[in-house]
């Protein structure tokens, strides 16, 4: 159950990295626009 739980975590944590990867252009492009 533990083990499930890290599994679980590491995964999420690992998405949200993808996100922020996905988001940081976006926000590079917005601050030039501003």
């Amino acid at each position: 159950m533990i083990y499930q739980t890290a599994r679980a975590v590491t995964s999420s944590i690992l998405e949200l990295g993808a996100n922020a990867q996905r988001m940081q252009p976006m926000l590079r492009r917005s601050e030039s626009c501003s």
